[in-house]
């Protein structure tokens, strides 16, 4: 594939992911309970996804509630049981659910497709007692789960994982955007620069934004994990040191060899 055709594609990928949340923010659409979007950290799935689900919840349409990072197993199902109405929508952003198989167990349940998704969890602590949540439900809510793990990869492989991830793929909408190499990032981060000076709020004009990447299209191979943020941090060395800031670039953000 020419790195074109992976520039048309990467788009495809993104457009994608916002058609599939808006089928499921569709109240017709109520086969479909859950997304799962698979692509590297710092690409802009968690932005376009979070600011139409806000505006899905400032418009009274969902009840939209979002966890991220580290989450224990009670956390998951106390988010899930906060979640259960048909009109909520929880947001699962890069939460390490792969460390246990009963956060994994979870998941399948609310993702399935069957008319009736029950959760339960067994446990002898009083937590949720104390919160009043009983020890099963039914979740009628809808779960998009953005993960940077590349699960395609995963579920093709042979570790103890792959079966699990296999069942949660089969249960979703599930876009992979492929964007995890230097190069697959810098096409879209490219793509975008492109299109729009996304620098401009930090005091870029087009000509020092259409620099910075080309900066960091010289160096795609020896960058230091790409992703977007990358060139508005660029741009604060750009501004401060206008003469001098490839040099600096050169050592703050290269693999050093």
């Amino acid at each position: 594939m020419t790195r074109t055709e992976k520039a048309i594609q990467i788009e495809k990928n993104f457009n994608s992911m916002m058609a599939a949340l808006e089928c499921l923010l569709d109240t017709q659409a109520n086969s479909i309970n859950s997304l799962i979007v698979s692509g590297k950290g710092g690409v802009g799935k968690t932005y376009n996804v979070d600011q139409r689900l806000q505006k899905a919840d400032d418009n009274f349409e969902i009840d939209y509630k979002k966890i991220s990072g580290k989450v224990t197993t009670m956390g998951l199902y106390e988010a899930l049981y906060r979640s259960r109405h048909a009109a909520s929508v929880l947001l699962l952003d890069d939460v390490d659910i792969f460390s246990d198989e009963t956060n994994i167990d979870l998941l399948k349940a609310v993702l399935d497709t069957s008319e009736k998704r029950v959760v339960s969890y067994a446990t002898s602590g009083k937590y949720l007692e104390q919160q009043g949540i009983p020890k099963q439900f039914e979740f009628r809510g809808k779960v998009i789960f953005l993960t940077n793990k590349n699960l395609s990869q995963i579920a093709k492989g042979k570790s103890s994982l792959a079966p699990h991830i296999d069942a949660l793929i089969t249960r979703s909408i599930f876009v992979d955007l492929q964007l995890f190499t230097n190069e697959e990032v810098m096409i879209h981060i490219e793509n975008i620069m492109n299109k729009t000076n996304i620098l401009e709020n930090n005091g870029v004009n087009k000509n020092g934004c259409k620099a910075i990447l080309n900066w960091m299209l010289n160096n795609e191979e020896k960058l230091r994990s790409p992703s977007l943020r990358m060139p508005v941090l660029i741009a604060g060395l750009y501004n401060k040191f206008p003469y001098d800031w490839e040099s600096m670039a050169d050592n703050m953000f290269l693999e050093k060899i």
